[in-house]
């Protein structure tokens, strides 16, 4: 008889139908198919040779020099076929300018321009808000020309920041009411300017080509470009209506830094300017381009005669050019 108090002996373990029937299913496919021998621990796998041809297709060096051969619509089917490819195919050498002109300027836009680290942006004539331009300049401080044509003033006012960077050409021509008033703030040093920094100069400063076609700035403009703008070379000012003659004694005056390094100047459709503005323009050493054509006061023959007299001629688009 088995005795309940016999403390030495276990109970009887009760498996119930669905475990006895898992453990049957077991044994059954262990006597099918067999157990697979586990390999020893200890015991190495055996390394294959890598192919030498994909060495080449991950080397970086190599495959930026192949990239710099394919167009943007091939480096962007590239950046599909792996990570690495993807990372190499945005590489800033490869992308030294972006063009994103006449476009719609969103989230995923803005993305991929900060991973190329352009030195050219051309957002000429695109939908932008100015929010995502503040955006940008904050995260490009290699850019270098910046193109910002037909965009709205609020959105050219975002350039008046200290995180705005030194710009070697600057495109905000056609923009909609921008006046001498605006001229002066945009190019004038930003308040927030940082403790350490000892002269108060505008992020501006190095600026060489200033593009402000079709704009309302006038004579009060042109002299606080003329103020605070040394370095520029290039000035375009076309179909700038509110110019007169006074705009080119500002230019030319001796006492400001202007006018001995301005090289090429654009005037054309201004129609306030008349035959008393050439006394000025030979004040100008630096001069080796001048384009005046059209302008109603100022007929072709007129150029050309005052051009011979200082050593200057007609080229086939009609701008007076220095000779050599």
């Amino acid at each position: 008889m088995y005795s309940q108090n016999n403390n030495n002996v276990s109970p009887l373990e009760i498996y119930s139908w669905e475990m006895l029937q898992a453990r049957l299913n077991k044994a059954m496919l262990s006597l099918q198919y067999g157990n697979k021998p586990s390999e020893p621990r200890n015991r190495k796998r055996d390394k294959q040779p890598a192919d030498p041809r994909l060495q080449l297709c991950t080397n970086e060096t190599v495959m930026l020099s192949v990239f710099r051969y394919l167009t943007k619509n091939e480096r962007l089917v590239a950046m599909r076929v792996c990570k690495a490819w993807e990372r190499m195919a945005v590489h800033p050498s490869l992308w030294k300018s972006v063009n994103a002109s006449h476009q719609r300027i969103e989230s995923a836009q803005l993305t991929g321009v900060v991973r190329r680290l352009p030195e050219t942006l051309d957002l000429n004539w695109s939908k932008i808000e100015k929010e995502h331009l503040s955006w940008l300049l904050t995260r490009l401080p290699q850019l270098r020309e910046l193109h910002l044509q037909g965009q709205a003033l609020e959105v050219v006012g975002q350039l008046y920041t200290i995180h705005c960077p030194p710009l070697r050409l600057l495109d905000i021509s056609f923009t909609a009411d921008l006046t001498d008033a605006n001229i002066n703030k945009l190019f004038s040093p930003p308040n927030c300017i940082r403790t350490f920094q000892s002269v108060l100069t505008t992020k501006m400063v190095d600026l060489k080509e200033l593009h402000l076609a079709g704009t309302l700035i006038g004579d009060d403009g042109v002299l606080s470009i003329a103020k605070i703008l040394p370095s520029l070379t290039y000035l375009d000012v076309k179909c700038c209506l509110n110019v007169t003659d006074l705009s080119v004694v500002f230019l030319s005056h001796p006492q400001t830094p202007i006018s001995s390094n301005l090289v090429n100047l654009d005037m054309r459709g201004c129609h306030q300017l008349t035959y008393a503005s050439f006394d000025y323009f030979p004040s100008l050493p630096s001069l080796r381009k001048l384009a005046l054509y059209p302008c109603w006061n100022l007929p072709l023959k007129l150029l050309q005669h005052w051009g011979r007299r200082y050593g200057f001629v007609v080229n086939s688009d009609k701008i007076l050019e220095k000779f050599k």
